[in-house]
């Protein structure tokens, strides 16, 4: 940390923490120095080695000279991941009394912890103040608190802690219920006394002695000895093993001791124990599935497991164990003369993994609705869900669809696990089309197999597509050959049946009834009625003239022109030696265009003829499709106009 100062004179810095005057006298982890700038001002270090928790605090800063004093504050906080304090350990609580489990860690931010519990008949972890309901706590220092412990208590239980800094830790932990012993009969216990105590004051101090004569097999274990004043007290613990020579064995040994599990995995385990007695010669290990031994070890699997020399502790590998699968183990210890009783079974549930067989019974039908397929299916069998099956992987690819992309148009979707049937539908596919459907399970560990396809036919529909390269060539005067590309079969949306063929004029007919009045050796009056079929909003008129003698070419006439909108005709008075072409509007006059359609079955040659139109008339050939279904515009999907037209005139009539 630095701060600077300006003055008069350099001036003295002082550093605390919390109100506290810092030093490198008070903590050799305290670095203080102040460098001279080249604006002349001082700036004063803090250097802190090997940061702990306790260095975050409130930290000043105070620049004195003389009578006058400048100081600065901020907060320096130490962000520290979670440590175990007190680790949690399998217990065993006592029916209808109150149950403690420690499970506190240090850090900064204060870390927070979680208590679960996996729900025993679901497999799933809940949290334990939901699943109780009243009566459990989970104090400030993390201990778990039960305050009257019933049999339902009984279970996994996963003591989470985290504070935003580092990975959180997790610690899972098996507690069990023990009910006290019901006496009928009274019961006279004999005490043997085998153990002398002496004690002797020395210059040093007192000295303590426990002599155990003829020392038996169940003398061994953990001896603790405690020694108090009234200014403290101290123990100390020795753990005494009791051997016997090997041609003196005549009773079996005792049980190992602290088994627990080291490692799971999905199908392995690893557990170790203490061995009890220097001349075991094996042990004798019991493995089932939690549910079998409740009702007893005749189904366990028997395992013999030949003593390690020099090795404290015993470890084997539980191999070929099932996914997702709480498991029991127990151990015993064997010699010549026999096995020792079991100990305390310890519980592990194997890790989850992905299902190893695909859905069964799965049915796929038709919708009322072009496009769609409804699915129903049964989740894999129970021994091979592996865990608990989050949701479903759905594809569905096409069939035949020539050279489209297989990718391009295949379905996939995620369906969740639904309570009851399974079932759902697939939307937005190609109609008329043919797909394999297949589907996979998958859990918190990953996705299993697909299943097998099942094949599928969508609802035919409108086609998909409109024809494409649209020629129009003029036969005669009143004909017109048409040529297209055909629908590919991917857009057909059904069985095609045929085609329709739209057409229009696009000019007006010619001008109707005409007539010429000679009004002067030089000027003509022209009248005219509208096209019987204007085919749209008329714009204006042309008048060609020209001399019925010689060759003269026809004169145009576009000026000096009137036209009555009002009128179904008009008029146009033209001089005979002038040379500009005439223009005539006709805003009043609108009219649409004649549409004339004529249904055309599907040939391989793709072309038809037109007959009985108008000679040197200009068109616009439209298509569209229809199938089984229905005639429809072609839909909004692919952005398309409705029609793909192709303009074309028939040639003059002679």
């Amino acid at each position: 940390m630095q701060c600077s100062a300006t003055g008069d004179r350099p001036p003295q810095f002082v550093w605390e923490r919390d109100g506290v005057t810092m030093s490198s006298n008070t903590d050799p982890r305290y670095a203080l120095g102040q460098v001279m700038t080249s604006d002349n001002s001082v700036v004063a270090q803090l250097n802190i080695t090997r940061v702990r928790v306790e260095d975050g605090g409130l930290y000043s800063c105070t620049a004195k000279e003389g009578d006058h004093s400048a100081t600065h504050e901020n907060r320096l906080d130490v962000y520290v991941a979670p440590k175990w304090l007190e680790e949690p350990n399998n217990s065993s609580l006592l029916l209808g009394r109150r149950g403690t489990v420690s499970c506190s860690a240090s850090g900064y931010p204060q870390p927070q912890v979680h208590w679960m519990k996996k729900d025993a008949i679901l497999g799933t972890w809940q949290p334990v103040l939901e699943l109780a309901g009243g009566g459990i706590l989970s104090m400030p220092n993390g201990t778990l608190v039960i305050e009257e412990v019933s049999l339902t208590d009984e279970g996994l239980y996963s003591c989470n802690v985290e504070n935003g800094v580092g990975t959180p830790l997790s610690k899972t932990v098996w507690m069990s219920v023990n009910s006290r012993y019901l006496l009928t009969d009274v019961v006279k216990v004999y005490y043997v006394f085998r153990a002398k105590y002496s004690e002797a004051k020395t210059a040093l101090g007192v000295t303590n002695t426990i002599n155990i004569q003829f020392s038996e097999a169940v003398d061994a274990g953990f001896y603790q000895c405690r020694a108090s004043n009234p200014y403290g007290a101290a123990t100390f613990n020795i753990f005494l093993t009791i051997l016997d020579l090997p041609m003196n064995i005549s009773e079996p040994p005792t049980p190992p001791s602290e088994l627990r599990v080291e490692s799971v995995r999905s199908r392995t385990a690893v557990v170790s124990w203490r061995e009890a007695r220097a001349h075991a010669k094996h042990y004798a290990l019991q493995y089932a599935p939690a549910h079998y031994a409740d009702a007893g070890w005749e189904h366990a699997v028997n395992i013999n497991v030949t003593r390690k020399e020099n090795d404290i502790r015993q470890t084997i590998e539980l191999q070929n164990l099932r996914p997702a699968t709480a498991y029991v183990v127990r151990v015993a210890t064997g010699n010549e003369v026999g096995v020792s009783r079991y100990t305390a079974p310890i519980h592990l549930t194997t890790h989850e993994e992905a299902p190893t067989s695909p859905p069964i019974n799965i049915q796929v039908d038709q919708t009322e609705n072009p496009g769609e397929l409804f699915l129903k299916w049964s989740p894999p069998p129970k021994d091979n869900h592996n865990g608990v099956i989050t949701g479903y992987h759905i594809k569905a690819v096409p069939q035949n669809i020539g050279s489209i992309s297989e990718d391009g148009d295949t379905r996939t979707l995620k369906v969740s696990q639904l309570s009851g049937k399974q079932e759902t539908t697939i939307t937005g596919l190609l109609k008329n089309t043919r797909y394999a459907v297949t589907i996979s399970a998958f859990n918190s560990a990953g996705s299993g197999p697909f299943s097998l396809p099942v094949f599928q036919d969508t609802m035919e529909g409108a086609p998909e597509h409109a024809p494409s390269s649209v020629e129009c060539t003029a036969v005669s005067s009143t004909s017109l050959r048409v040529g297209w590309q055909p629908i590919a079969i991917h857009g057909q949306g059904s069985s095609l049946i045929g085609y329709s063929i739209l057409y229009a004029t696009e000019v007006p007919d010619a001008p109707a009834d005409i007539k010429v009045l000679i009004l002067s050796p030089t000027s003509l009056l022209v009248s005219w009625k509208k096209p019987e079929h204007p085919n749209g909003e008329l714009l204006y008129y042309t008048v060609y003239v020209k001399p019925t003698s010689g060759t003269n070419t026809f004169t145009e006439y576009r000026d000096s022109i009137t036209v009555d909108n009002k009128s179904e005709s008009g008029n146009i008075t033209a001089n005979t030696s002038h040379s500009n072409l005439a223009n005539v509007k006709e805003n009043a006059i609108n009219a649409q265009n004649r549409i004339y359609s004529a249904p055309i079955h599907v040939r391989n040659n793709s072309k038809h003829e037109l007959y009985e139109i108008s000679p040197y008339a200009q068109f616009a050939v439209g298509f569209r499709t229809f199938g089984h279904v229905e005639n429809q515009d072609l839909p909004n999907r692919h952005m398309k106009q409705r029609y793909d037209t192709e303009v074309c005139r028939t040639p003059h009539h002679r």
